[in-house]
């Protein structure tokens, strides 16, 4: 008898923790090596010894709908083989799974399986792996699934140079958004993500549009891809006075409240992430916000957030750095400091390991 394991619960478990305990539960099943999808479009009818036991012919389906069924042949991940206290290998065996309702409740190797009456599914070998986990991603504003783009030239490098552009192509990006949203989440899905965290932009150009058309998207695909939403002022929390428009969002399904350089963007970097904040206390959100800054500016706003949550506990273990170069910046008994501050208040960083040095 092994424990029941939740397949959709989107808090996946690491690889070190699936290894040491696939012998009596394994994550996920939401995908098979590249993904489930392209596992169960291989599938074949199934014999078993002597038996004239058979799957059904999944390479007709895209997903299996049945909240009770059998995936047969999985392959799984036992442990390592070594020499000495060096890791050579990795063993793996065959195995059938029971799923129920999302959940794996009963494991089986493979060639001493009993013979079974469910919906059945072979994965012909397959390895399942928990699936990955995209948290930082833009799905409302992308060419892909579109024709090829070249680089449009901009008058210049910065941030709000950059911005500038954006002004220019939200509108053209709009009315093909939601088709666009989906040959994205179709790719990551293709490659075994299932999960992913989306910054979605709201802005004075856009106003709640994007948002409205990313959640359309991910309605369509909320049986195979969970994503949580990160309503992001773009152009600037104050600069674009969007303060309103960020508490609309917050009614409308969002999990996060977005933030964006305070000193480079906003001029101002107190009031910028008190700004933030403030929403995030109102509503009873977490926080995720790009900092880009590597500038003394950008280490200040570290520490100030830091010190914001110390201030205001409710905030704990809810705020993401994303990018977070400045923290590249900072070397010796500060940095330690900073990174001692941040693990205290459970803080989040999602960036590009390593994080270098920038300048």
């Amino acid at each position: 008898m092994i424990k029941e394991f939740d397949v959709q619960n989107p808090q996946q478990q690491s690889r070190r923790h699936f290894l040491s305990h696939s012998a009596k539960i394994t994550a996920t099943g939401a995908l098979l090596t590249a993904g489930m999808a392209s596992g169960i479009a291989s599938a074949a009818p199934f014999k078993a010894g002597a038996m004239d036991e058979k799957c059904d012919d999944a390479s007709q389906i895209n997903a299996i709908t049945a909240p009770h069924y059998q995936l047969r042949n999985v392959r799984l991940e036992e442990g390592f083989e070594r020499e000495g206290d060096i890791v050579i290998a990795t063993k793996t065996g065959l195995y059938n799974l029971d799923i129920n309702n999302g959940k794996i409740v009963a494991i089986q190797p493979a060639k001493e399986a009993p013979a079974s009456t469910l919906p059945a599914f072979d994965a012909r070998g397959l390895l399942l792996l928990p699936a990955t986990r995209d948290m930082h991603i833009h799905l409302d504003k992308t060419f892909y699934g579109g024709k090829w783009e070249a680089p449009r030239p901009r008058k210049g490098k910065t941030i709000m140079d950059m911005i500038a552009r954006e002004q220019v192509l939200i509108p053209q990006l709009l009315p093909t958004s939601v088709e666009h949203a989906e040959a994205i989440i179709g790719l990551l899905h293709s490659k075994g993500t299932t999960v992913a965290r989306s910054h979605c932009n709201i802005d004075p150009v856009s106003g709640l549009k994007s948002l409205e058309h990313l959640k359309i998207a991910l309605e369509k695909h909320q049986q195979d891809f969970s994503c949580e939403i990160v309503a992001f002022p773009q152009h600037g929390l104050l600069h674009s006075k969007v303060d309103g428009l960020m508490r609309e969002a917050m009614q409308m399904g969002v999990q996060y409240v977005g933030g964006l350089d305070p000193t480079n963007v906003d001029g101002a970097m107190e009031k910028s992430l008190d700004a933030m904040f403030q929403i995030a206390l109102d509503t009873n959100k977490g926080v995720d916000i790009h900092l880009h800054e590597t500038t003394p500016a950008g280490i200040a706003a570290v520490k100030y957030m830091i010190q914001t949550v110390e201030k205001n506990p409710q905030l704990k273990g809810k705020v993401t750095l994303s990018h977070g170069f400045a923290l590249a910046m900072m070397q010796g008994a500060e940095l330690e400091g900073v990174i001692a501050g941040l693990s205290e208040q459970q803080f989040t960083v999602a960036s590009t390991i390593p994080l270098g040095k920038l300048n």
